[in-house]
Order: structure tokens, then sequence, then C-alpha cells
């Protein structure tokens, strides 16, 4: 999916809830869970997730989900499962980025591969980050310590954060 028609959404409205309906027309083999959804995940004792995060260092050292793994956005997949594919049998892998299009071009090219080696399910974080945030649900910065900071990844973009005035571009030092 390129930039130009994530933009496209983006001008018609700039509600994060358009931005992931783009997202779902360009990934449809794709399966999204909601904040809630995930926060279930993680309340649940039983719940088994590997949870990886496809944003560049930058943004993952300002916030980003606790537990969660960064892998650069352009791994390419077959290093992916290389370097992870050993880990997943009976887990939920759960990617995100800052609004789903980044994690659901990687979970769309990683799932075949991940279910084949065991993972229970693989989807994708719905609003990614953003929504996260936007709902006031926990992060954590490059320390592991709770923040309320989040990334914005350009102004662009931020402009789908609902507190403005805890985007961060460069993390606290």
């Amino acid at each position: 999916m390129g930039a130009a028609a994530l933009a496209g959404w983006l001008s018609q409205s700039s509600a994060l809830a358009a931005v992931h309906q783009g997202i779902v027309t360009a990934h449809p083999s794709v399966k999204h869970i909601d904040a809630a959804q995930y926060a279930q995940y993680v309340q649940d004792d039983s719940a088994s997730l590997m949870v990886f995060d496809t944003r560049e260092a930058e943004e993952f050292a300002v916030s980003h989900l606790a537990g969660a793994i960064r892998i650069p956005p352009n791994l390419p997949p077959n290093e992916f499962i290389r370097d992870y594919g050993d880990l997943v049998e009976g887990m939920t892998v759960v990617f995100y980025c800052s609004v789903g299009a980044r994690s659901s071009k990687y979970a769309e090219q990683s799932q075949d591969r991940l279910r084949a080696l065991g993972a229970d399910d693989v989807v994708n974080l719905e609003g990614g980050l953003f929504g996260w945030h936007n709902e006031e649900r926990p992060l954590v910065d490059a320390s592991g310590k709770a923040t309320p900071a989040i990334h914005p990844y350009d102004q662009y973009w931020g402009r789908l954060i609902d507190r403005s005035a805890l985007m961060s571009p460069l993390p606290d030092e």
C-alpha cells in the first residue's frame, strides 16, 4: 500500500477509524484486534503472546507496548522468520506500528509462515499505537518506565493523536 493511498484516506477524514478502513481494504487477509481485545489478551494469564513493534528505533524509544520486541519495518520477512520463527509455536503473534499500516503489511507478508510454524494466531493491532494511546492505555519508554509520551511519526500523521501535548519526537534523556 502506498503513501499516496494512505494520504488520500487521511485527507478525507482525520479519524483513525477511516485510516483503519483503508488498511483493511489494502490488507484483507490480515486479522485485526482492537485495543480492548489486546488488553484482555494481556490480562489473561493463559494467553501466550509475542508482540512486535514494526516502527523505527526512534519511535520505539519514546514509547511502546510493554513486552514488545522492535523489528525494523524494512526487515525482510525471511529474516524475521529466521530470527523469531522458532519462538512462535502456540503463540498469538501481534504486530503494531503507529496506525497499523506498516504492521498490517508485515503481518500479511509473514502470517502464512508463522501459522505453518505453529503460531495460534497472527493479528494486527487496530489503530496501532496511536489508537492505544488515544484510549489512554499504558505505554513504556526505552527504559521500561511508564510514560504518557508518544512519537507522532511526523506532523502529518501526528494529527491522529488526540492528546497532542504528549507528542515527543525525541526520547526524553
